[in-house]
């Protein structure tokens, strides 16, 4: 019994020393002092809320950056729209002295109207990923008219209302352009489309009036398709896609009193397939159609957030309203939009409200009535020059104070970044100078070990020897 004892104790020890070693090999080789939750339960819980964090943390630094270059984009667009104004200024000083003849000034109030063209187009270009920083949401339309015999009198009120539509917009200071494209099996009978006016053309009341009523099948579904470049069906009348702006809300109108009469699309799609397609790019879809008409539109308007409005009797008697409830629909949609905001941090309320966008279009900054032809229009242009100055001023001084706060941000962010993996480091990570002695102590002690256990073994042996020679 006292051998076994031994032998017992020796097993103890040398298990011991290699449960020592290979917990120091396992440390050694991760690099880790808390490899499992055993090692250290509190400081595992711990470092499982630091991981947690710091990942938080580098997503809050990527969305500070992300801010920051949406932030300098408004910055780079405002310095370009304050130096238009500069010039626009000087122009007007130039108009309005009487030093100068008609023909001089007509000159001027043309570089005026470039300058303002140019300073619209800059405003409507500072766009981050989608989201405008220097203009209010852009609307384009595109008008889908049915051009089949019996259309006449609603194309001519569609001329008729199109302008107060579009003025809507305008006084609810939206920036909105539209589209015309006609559709019937005379017009292409490949794929029944044909783009007449794209997007901002100005020639949408002339391509009205141009206009040619037929007979032919209508394929609305094909015409909405084809506009949007969803599809594009080889035509007789191509391109037949719509010129959409980035980053505007993107509507169709379709404007008919016939059922659908024709399949120009390939395959075996349905309402429902083409509504998905649409609502896939972001696309608005009305329609103004007879009650008996609307059937063909009911699920594509309603998975689209469109509406069907009630075309009226059979010259079209209530299109202007349509038209007036379609507008006031979109600008109520675009009012209700929340402002954007920033996440800043890694907690739900570190968040900033943006000041985008900030509305420094032509009509934004109310320049678009300037006339330098006379020299009271020049005196009075520049007042209104004057407020716009003071504006993009103002607008500056928000974007230069967002600047600030997002550099604060990020100094925030990247120092409780630097303290969290140090506080860390210092939990799971391993001192390699201790762990290594502690490997070679086991070592020691397990080579030590087997030596005493292989010693007392002879010891015995001999003793048992000695013993029985007796």
């Amino acid at each position: 019994m006292y051998i076994l004892s031994k032998s017992l104790s020796f097993q103890r020890y040398i298990k011991t020393a290699r449960a020592s070693m290979e917990k120091s090999l396992e440390r050694l080789s991760s690099g880790l002092r808390v490899v499992r939750a055993a090692d250290d339960p509190a400081g595992m819980a711990v470092a499982t809320s630091l991981r947690a964090r710091l990942g938080s943390r580098r997503a809050a630094i990527r969305n500070i950056e992300d801010a920051m270059a949406m932030t300098m984009v408004a910055d780079s667009g405002l310095a370009e729209i304050a130096g238009s104004l500069s010039r626009l200024r000087e122009v007007s000083v130039q108009a309005a002295s009487e030093t100068i003849d008609d023909t001089s000034r007509g000159y001027l109030d043309s570089e005026a109207e470039q300058i303002l063209n140019q300073l619209d187009v800059t405003a409507q270009s500072a766009i981050y990923g989608g989201n405008s920083t220097l203009s209010y949401p852009g609307v384009d339309v595109g008008l889908l008219v049915d051009t089949s015999g019996s259309m006449t009198g609603e194309i001519l009120r569609v001329k008729e209302s199109i302008t107060d539509f579009q003025d809507q917009f305008l006084a609810a200071r939206y920036n909105v352009k539209i589209g015309l494209a006609e559709y019937r099996n005379t017009s292409d009978n490949v794929d029944n489309t044909t783009l007449l006016t794209d997007i901002g053309d100005t020639t949408l009341l002339s391509d009205l009036d141009d206009i040619v009523i037929t007979g032919g099948g209508v394929d609305p579904y094909a015409a909405l398709t084809e506009t949007t470049g969803i599809t594009n069906i080889e035509g007789q009348t191509d391109p037949d896609r719509f010129s959409f702006r980035e980053g505007t809300v993107k509507v169709l109108i379709v404007i008919t009193d016939s059922l659908r009469q024709a399949d120009f699309l390939d395959g075996t799609e349905t309402q429902a397939d083409v509504a998905d397609w649409l609502a896939e790019e972001s696309f608005q879809v009305h329609a103004i159609t007879p009650p008996s008409v609307s059937g063909d539109y009911s699920t594509i308007t309603s998975v689209t957030d469109g509406d069907i409005h009630d075309i009226g009797n059979s010259g079209g008697s209530n299109i202007s309203t349509a038209l007036d409830d379609i507008a006031a629909s979109i600008i109520d949609q675009l009012d209700q939009a929340e402002p954007r905001t920033f996440q800043l941090g890694i907690h739900a309320t570190d968040n900033v409200v943006t000041p985008f966008p900030l509305d420094m279009s032509v009509v934004g900054l109310s320049l678009d009535e300037l006339d330098l032809t006379t020299t009271e229009g020049a005196k009075a242009a520049l007042d209104s020059i004057d407020l716009a100055i003071k504006d993009v001023g103002e607008a500056m001084g928000k974007v230069g104070g967002m600047l600030r706060r997002l550099d604060s941000a990020m100094s925030t962010q990247i120092t409780s970044q630097e303290s969290e993996t140090f506080s860390l480091s210092t939990i799971v990570d391993l001192d390699y100078a201790k762990e290594s002695t502690t490997l070679a102590a086991s070592q020691i002690r397990m080579s030590a070990s087997l030596a005493a256990m292989t010693k007392a073994r002879a010891l015995d042996e001999e003793a048992t020897l000695r013993l029985l020679s007796e």
